[in-house]
């Protein structure tokens, strides 16, 4: 939740959800400009719901920013795979809002975190 405060701090309309299925079946009802996820988290992480969107919705994929705590290997070599921004810990109101409206002018601003 602490991801929606950040944006929502910044003037976006955020509806936020605590896991990556969640997310992924809101996307059934609702239309989104960005999809924040978080790298790692236990469950369906942010790896996880990318695949989920690039096997259902691929065009949902450029949507997608994601938060990392950990900046492991892993993540990197996924990161730079897919070409999804990611924002590391510890998280800037600024970085984290720059990356959203980057992913938002790649699509068009209402976040999914």
């Amino acid at each position: 939740m602490w991801l929606s405060k950040l944006l929502e701090a910044e003037g976006a309309t955020v509806d936020a959800l605590t896991d990556g299925l969640a997310a992924f079946q809101r996307v059934w009802d609702e239309e989104y400009d960005v999809i924040v996820s978080e790298i790692g988290t236990p469950g369906i992480d942010g790896r996880d719901l990318y695949m989920a969107f690039q096997n259902t919705w691929p065009e949902l994929t450029d949507r997608m920013v994601f938060v990392c705590g950990e900046l492991t290997s892993a993540v990197r070599e996924f990161v730079t795979r897919t070409s999804v921004p990611c924002v590391p810990a510890p998280v800037s109101r600024v970085a984290l809002f720059d990356a959203v409206r980057a992913a938002g002018a790649r699509s068009a601003p209402r976040a999914l975190a």
